[in-house]
């Protein structure tokens, strides 16, 4: 598989390469991806997230299959103090305001009904946005909660836990990362460049 030259490869980070078969496209998001598997015609391509871009432009692929598609994780900074999860809040807030995001992520700050952390920030996103999310908190050099615990098991605990939400909001997602309509995914599938 030849991947077309990316111009700026960086910017391709978290981003997916989907093979056709006879030809190659890069730069769908994860929700466009989803839309060619599910099309009748495309079903049998396979796909590939954009890892990494080393310092001479090359680009590392990771193999995805459907189900890696599907499904949220969290990433959990917690406080014993609302003081320090409200400033984490308003961190975040800030960070997303300043640097994009590949994704769009759900923010809540909420007080914990049981443990000594009391209090805390979630970030929830979908599964395979992970990286981006984590390589999104370490360039933009957040360091909060006395805690930190990620992973599907710590979104599972937190719905099933009996906590009061104190604030929430969406960071959007940069406008070139949304997901396009399905009609427009699927008309433009022969440019080797989607984004």
């Amino acid at each position: 598989m030849k991947i077309p030259p990316l111009k700026n490869p960086q910017r391709y980070i978290g981003l997916y390469v989907f093979d056709f078969g006879d030809w190659v496209s890069a730069g769908y998001t994860a929700e466009e991806v989803e839309i060619l598997l599910g099309s009748s015609e495309y079903k049998n391509g396979q796909a590939y997230r954009i890892y990494r871009v080393d310092s001479q432009d090359r680009v590392e692929l990771v193999g995805i299959s459907p189900g890696d598609l599907l499904g949220d994780s969290m990433l959990l900074f917690a406080s014993a103090g609302e003081d320090q999860a409200r400033r984490d809040y308003d961190s975040l807030f800030e960070m997303a305001r300043q640097r994009s995001l590949t994704c769009s992520v759900e923010m809540v700050l909420a007080e914990f009904s049981e443990g000594e952390m009391a209090f805390g920030v979630g970030l929830i996103y979908p599964y395979h946005a992970e990286k981006n999310v984590s390589d999104w908190l370490l360039a933009g050099g957040f360091a909060g909660g006395e805690s930190v615990s990620g992973g599907t098991e710590v979104l599972q605990d937190y719905r099933r836990g009996a906590n009061k939400s104190l604030a929430s909001c969406v960071l959007e997602c940069a406008e070139e990362y949304k997901p396009r309509e399905k009609d427009e995914v699927l008309r433009q599938v022969r440019e080797p460049l989607q984004r």
